[in-house]
């Protein structure tokens, strides 16, 4: 009896490694392929194919538009233009404070020409400025402005009144030129001559021509001026028949950084020959009376129109 038992567990262990060793021995069931993988049956209905993915590409954005600086040929008045109801709009970033506190604001100013005259072969142009709220605190900023065109200068002057200018213009005495024409590589020009050094200090200094880019387009042959302080220094890109297109300024002894880029302007194109023949048209002579505008921190001007 024993030994039976061991010899039907013999011929049971035989039986099993038999057919282990067949099943290892089958060949692999191959995977089908994707394209008899796109006909599987599904519900009675191949299953279609997946559609392939592709990432969406960006078109590049249009480069602005190349603005082309006049010659030197050109005269002040062109190569400056003002008349009445230009405007330009520059968007201001402004930086003061502290490395450990500092305050950035942003913001637009506009500034338009709402007066233009002649007197003694001088085109007297009144600028007004506005700017955002958010520019209350801005430095530097004048809400009143005269720009002066008189032989081959610029006179800026910031107050209600350029009558004492007016008088040294025509007096011949020194005055503070904004900017000489026609420029060119290397020049220097001060608004004061006594002030001005072989050092390129405390002095305008015309070291480029660049193209810059701005929002307005971009100026093809701006002048880059510097003007150099111990303290600080100012930097202005002048495109000729655009006007000043970007101002920087740096103060060397804190963070104070002021950025001004033009976004837009609305210009006139003067043709004449001569700065002093360019025909300031009839036009309504607009006076600025004070008025406090609510929602902002300084003061601006309500315009009253009167016929010329």
């Amino acid at each position: 009896m024993h030994r039976s038992w061991r010899t039907v567990i013999l011929t049971n262990s035989i039986v099993l490694s038999l057919t282990l060793a067949a099943c290892s021995a089958a060949p692999a069931v191959p995977s089908p392929s994707p394209a008899i993988a796109a006909t599987i049956q599904v519900n009675g209905m191949p299953s279609p194919s997946p559609a392939p993915t592709t990432e969406p590409t960006l078109a590049p954005l249009p480069e602005p538009p190349l603005v082309t600086a006049l010659p030197p040929t050109a005269t002040l008045a062109q190569a400056y233009p003002l008349e009445l109801g230009a405007q330009r709009v520059y968007s201001i970033t402004s930086i003061t404070g502290t490395p450990w506190n500092l305050v950035t604001a942003t913001g637009l100013l506009t500034q338009t020409v709402v007066d233009a005259s002649e007197q003694n072969r001088m085109l007297i142009f009144r600028i007004w400025s506005e700017q955002d709220s958010s520019l209350s605190d801005f430095p530097h900023y004048e809400p009143l402005q005269y720009d002066i065109l008189f032989r081959d200068a610029i006179y800026w002057w910031n107050s209600d009144n350029p009558t004492s200018l007016i008088a040294d213009l025509e007096h011949g005495r020194e005055a503070l030129p904004k900017l000489i024409w026609p420029l060119k590589l290397g020049q220097m020009f001060s608004p004061i001559s006594s002030t001005m050094r072989t050092d390129r200090m405390y002095t305008w200094d015309v070291v480029s021509q660049e193209e810059v880019n701005t929002p307005a387009g971009r100026f093809s042959d701006c002048f880059h001026l510097i003007f150099r302080t111990n303290p600080d220094d100012t930097q202005a890109w002048f495109c000729p028949g655009s006007g000043f297109v970007r101002r920087e300024y740096h103060h060397h002894g804190s963070i104070s950084d002021i950025t001004q880029v033009l976004v837009s302007h609305q210009i006139v194109t003067v043709t004449d020959n001569h700065a002093t023949d360019a025909a300031i048209k009839p036009f309504q002579e607009t006076r600025i009376t004070a008025g406090i505008v609510r929602g902002g921190n300084h003061e601006r001007g309500r315009s009253q129109t009167t016929q010329g």
